[in-house]
């Protein structure tokens, strides 16, 4: 991909969820089949060229949303299989001490323009034509999520960021601790995610108000005219 056209679009993806924990937690007992009853899309937000007729992010007969080609509901017996199951490479993952080497930094403006930094998991930070994205920021350690490396800046050091992306509400992307610190260090920051999880961000762990929540296959609209972001489905 030439690097102009790099600099002028980036797609970002999102998880496409099956269904949020609480909901879960609520339905766990039933024999639930999702089935995709309705639609929804941000009526303010562009679709992406060429996706013009798509209805939108597809949700069940109870509203939640879900995987649009391969439909999911979580079971209790499908979690315990995975957790006894055994793990041919666990051994191997336990004893790898290999690290990537860290080069730490006093400050953000330390880095050059055009320049992407992996901070880790799925954590990353994007300079582009003197513009500050943030990836799925986790920051900090915790005992259920342990950082495998170490940061390249100390925490106090993420500052003046443009944008913030929350991809999808899974602990190892959507951290409340380092959420909570970046809306202060950041008051500023305009935050991209997808529907529904503007609610929490908004209510529980910013109070921002420059909140933008996408459905699949739409642009934010960032009014600037040296970056695009669509918000697309992906699984993993």
């Amino acid at each position: 991909m030439k690097r102009r056209k790099f600099i002028r679009r980036i797609s970002l993806g999102a998880v496409s969820l099956a269904v949020p924990t609480s909901a879960y937690a609520i339905h766990k007992s039933e024999r639930y089949l999702p089935i995709q009853t309705t639609y929804t899309r941000n009526p303010s937000f562009a679709t992406v060229p060429g996706t013009e007729d798509y209805p939108g992010t597809p949700r069940d007969q109870k509203q939640l949303y879900m995987n649009e080609e391969h439909v999911f509901w979580p079971k209790m017996r499908d979690v315990l299989k995975w957790q006894t199951s055994a793990n041919p490479y666990k051994a191997e993952k336990k004893n790898d001490t290999r690290r990537l080497p860290v080069i730490p930094r006093h400050s953000l403006d330390e880095l050059p323009d055009n320049a992407i930094i992996w901070l880790g998991h799925a954590s990353f930070l994007i300079h582009l034509s003197g513009i500050r994205l943030l990836i799925d920021p986790v920051l900090t350690s915790s005992m259920f999520l342990k950082r495998q490396s170490e940061l390249p800046f100390n925490t106090q050091a993420f500052r003046d960021i443009d944008y913030i992306l929350i991809s999808h509400n899974h602990r190892d992307h959507c951290d409340k601790e380092s959420i909570q610190l970046l809306a202060k260090q950041n008051p500023e920051a305009t935050w991209l995610c997808g529907l529904g999880l503007d609610t929490l961000l908004l209510n529980e762990w910013t109070g921002s108000n420059k909140i933008l929540a996408a459905g699949w296959y739409q642009q934010y609209p960032l009014n600037n005219s040296l970056l695009q972001i669509a918000y697309l489905p992906t699984r993993h």
